[in-house]
């Protein structure tokens, strides 16, 4: 009896002991901000980052606006015999950019412009699936290392698989995204995080032209307000 009395009182005793340990509320594996913590990181006033979330937001417009606006389109439409549409300029800016959450916001408005207007909820939820797919396609391609892989992605998001797209016309848009992607790789991050500036290679050319560079991106910067 007094065994059993002692076998009851140990396991109450360590019920009793298992409670008190989760009865008091653990401390979080994280530091939880407090509003002086928000504003800090708000302004760029820590440590950890070299910007303020004012001076990327603005970064991440104006880059968007570059992506979308600093290649010459018509040079697409002509060498490359892309009919000139809305669907073309969406494609080559999503060629341009690999992500860019800003061309959600951006939609809308170029839809009205470009006098869309039926169903501009339902088309922005289709080019969103576009875009998406598109990135897909781009990230396997250059992860393949392969121009045929490339070839395949181009074709099929640019071109739309027609059928009577040309090799040299592929060709043209291969090497425009192989020296693109050195060039981008060469200019300082700075250039994107604190201004959203990047300069882009001419379609038919290999060297960048300073005069038309700093044209172009005068013309992103001060691009049509309703249209931003």
């Amino acid at each position: 009896m007094n065994l059993q009395r002692l076998r009851i009182f140990n396991l109450w005793r360590n019920v009793n002991h298992v409670s008190a340990r989760f009865s008091h509320p653990h401390k979080p594996n994280f530091i939880q901000s407090t509003a002086l913590t928000k504003t800090k990181y708000f302004l760029g006033l820590t440590d950890k980052l070299r910007y303020s979330n004012i001076t990327l937001r603005i970064s991440g417009e104006n880059l968007f606006i570059i992506c979308a606006e600093y290649p010459v389109f018509e040079d697409f439409v002509q060498h490359l015999k892309l009919p000139d549409t809305f669907q073309t300029w969406f494609s080559l800016t999503t060629l341009h950019i690999w992500m860019c959450y800003a061309l959600w916001e951006d939609m809308k408005r170029r839809v009205r412009a470009f006098k869309i207007l039926t169903k501009s909820h339902k088309q922005i939820k289709v080019f969103r699936g576009q875009y998406f797919g598109n990135m897909v396609g781009y990230d396997e391609a250059l992860l393949s290392c392969l121009d045929s892989h490339l070839a395949s992605a181009l074709w099929s998001n640019i071109w739309f698989c027609c059928p009577t797209t040309t090799f040299q016309e592929i060709e043209i848009l291969i090497k425009y995204v192989r020296k693109q992607l050195e060039h981008l790789e060469k200019i300082p991050s700075d250039v994107f995080l604190e201004h959203g500036t990047p300069t882009f290679l001419p379609l038919m050319q290999d060297e960048i032209d300073v005069s038309l560079a700093k044209e172009r991106v005068r013309y992103c910067l001060t691009f049509p307000e309703h249209l931003k």
